[in-house]
This record gives structure tokens, C-alpha cells and sequence, in this order.
């Protein structure tokens, strides 16, 4: 073996070590008592950016969506509404599509 060849190999086995401490990294997380989704969701992206090869080009987000519930806000509700979420753990949280509508719901109408 060359040392390029020793380079590249020992680059490599780097990067998957740096992959299986975040992989087992994830449980010690989800497992504290009380920790709540939110902080699930910053705890993951925080352990992610290590984690990854070039973390000067890289960012990571989480986004929750999908079915499971519906709620219906009037426009008079919608700054309370958007208040709370960010107040529970999610300051980006916004309404989209953007704009004045007479409700506002997690289900798009066409």
C-alpha cells in the first residue's frame, strides 16, 4: 500500500468513526428523562454537524410535518398561534404559504 492509498484509508476509517459516535450518540439523547421534542430535534442537528465530512460547506435542519393533526386559526389567531409554537421550542416556525387568507389550517385546501 502506497501512503496516498495508507491517507485516503486512514481518512476514511476517520469519517466512519465520527459516523458511529453520532449513531450511538442518538440513544444517550432520546433517553433523558423529560427532554422534549424540540430538544430532540436541536439535540440530533447539533451531534449531526460533527459528524459530517466538510462541516465548513454543510448545515443541517430538521422540519416536523405530515398528517396527525388539524388545527384551524382565524387571521385574528394567527399571531397567538405562531407565539406559542415558537415559544414551545420552535422560533423558525412560520405559516406558508405566505399571505392573508380567512383561516389558517395544517391542511392545504385548494
Amino acid at each position: 500500500m502506497s501512503a496516498c492509498e495508507g491517507n485516503h484509508a486512514e481518512i476514511a476509517l476517520r469519517e466512519r468513526s465520527k459516523e458511529l459516535n453520532f449513531l450511538y450518540a442518538i440513544p444517550d439523547l432520546v433517553e433523558q428523562p423529560g427532554i422534549s421534542l424540540a430538544e430532540i430535534c436541536q439535540g440530533t442537528v447539533e451531534l449531526i454537524l460533527p459528524a459530517w465530512l466538510r462541516l465548513e460547506v454543510m448545515g443541517a435542519r430538521i422540519v416536523l410535518e405530515g398528517p396527525g393533526f388539524f388545527q384551524r386559526n382565524l387571521p385574528e389567531e394567527k399571531e397567538a398561534h405562531l407565539r406559542q409554537i415558537r415559544a414551545e421550542g420552535f422560533p423558525p416556525y412560520t405559516i406558508r404559504p405566505e399571505g392573508e387568507r380567512p383561516e389558517y389550517t395544517s391542511i392545504e385546501r385548494p
